[in-house]
């Protein structure tokens, strides 16, 4: 008998993909207090939080089919950002192995499910261990930043390891759990209004949320530390939106849930494109303007679900699965 779909995973896509495009909408106009509140507080756990949710999806099988094919779709994104930034006057410049724009992600996921396959021997649990120290110590060393995405790798590698060893089943009880469900919505709701009443105050965490440069002079001494500390609130920050999340189908939501990588894809050049108009300026003069806002990268996440946009991330994935590249070729 077929497996029931369960929603729970898409409905947290749904709800982390929103805040990806919300939290890149207002990226640029991080001067408002509630915007830079509200970019902590996305910042804190969504990339973690998708990163774990692959990792609770990991197989290995088809791993080269997966690894070119994030490749692949990096590499074009990477190109369409480059060429949609020349389109709006921004002078941009194309750096071949450093990434800090959104395709790291894509390189970062191909970077992950490789490392995954090579050590499927080894017991991950250790490993977790191990490459959460060297997580922790990597910001210390100036040239483990954007090239290759290294900084990002090796920092948000431990979530996905937590999503391998997870188990999903767990993962779903305590989604249904109706104590663990208002906890998890207190947790989550708790560090939101922090985030907003006092977002000046923690706003210096959020470069180490970010896993994308070096520790500053502000966290040198300490930096390892208060890189676990993130660590440690982040995977809270994680679970507690896993118990939040409402585990049935919803309409639309569950859907768009489905179609993640192609609202993540499109997103960037059509913001750069408001921004050529200077929509995002208008907008955000206002404290009204700035709700709708808001709203308008709602509106762009439901438009960029529509299959119309899934050219040509469907099509790249679709074409590395046909090529049927042989996961014994990695090990040579």
């Amino acid at each position: 008998m077929q497996k029931s779909r369960i929603y729970l995973w898409d409905n947290l896509r749904f709800a982390l993909i929103l805040l990806v495009v919300v939290g890149h909408f207002i990226s640029q106009y991080l001067s408002s207090p509630s915007f830079k509140g509200l970019w902590l507080f996305i910042y804190s756990f969504h990339m973690p939080l998708f990163v774990f949710i692959s990792g609770c999806f990991h197989k290995n099988t088809n791993v080269a089919s997966k690894v070119v094919s994030y490749v692949a779709i990096g590499a074009i994104y990477k190109i369409i950002v480059f060429l949609t930034r020349e389109f709006i006057d921004q002078s941009p410049k194309f750096e071949l192995f450093s990434e800090g724009g959104a395709p790291w992600y894509m390189f970062a996921m191909a970077a992950f499910i490789l490392l995954t396959y090579l050590l499927r021997d080894l017991n991950l649990k250790y490993i977790l261990v191990i490459w959460l120290i060297v997580a922790c110590f990597a910001g210390y060393d100036p040239k483990v930043s954007q090239f290759l995405s290294l900084s990002r790798i090796i920092v948000f590698y431990p979530f996905y390891l937590l999503g391998v060893l997870s188990n999903k089943e767990k993962l779903l009880g305590y989604a249904k759990n109706k104590w663990l469900k208002s906890a998890g919505i207190a947790v989550v709701v708790g560090w939101l209004v922090l985030c907003v009443v006092f977002g000046t105050k923690l706003w210096p965490l959020n470069d180490l949320f970010a896993g994308e440069n070096p520790f500053n002079d502000r966290f040198y001494d300490m930096g390892a530390l208060w890189r676990l500390l993130c660590f440690a609130l982040s995977a809270v920050l994680c679970y507690a939106f896993v118990c939040a999340a409402p585990t049935r189908k919803i309409p639309l939501v569950s859907a768009i849930g489905t179609r993640t990588l192609q609202i993540y894809f499109w997103h960037r050049p059509l913001l750069y494109v408001l921004y050529k108009h200077e929509i995002p300026v208008l907008l955000c003069a206002t404290a009204g303007g700035k709700a709708i806002y808001l709203l308008l990268a709602v509106a762009v996440t439901l438009v960029l679900a529509f299959k119309l946009f899934s050219f040509p991330t469907a099509q790249i994935i679709k074409y590395a699965q046909s090529q049927k590249i042989q996961d014994e070729s990695l090990s040579k």
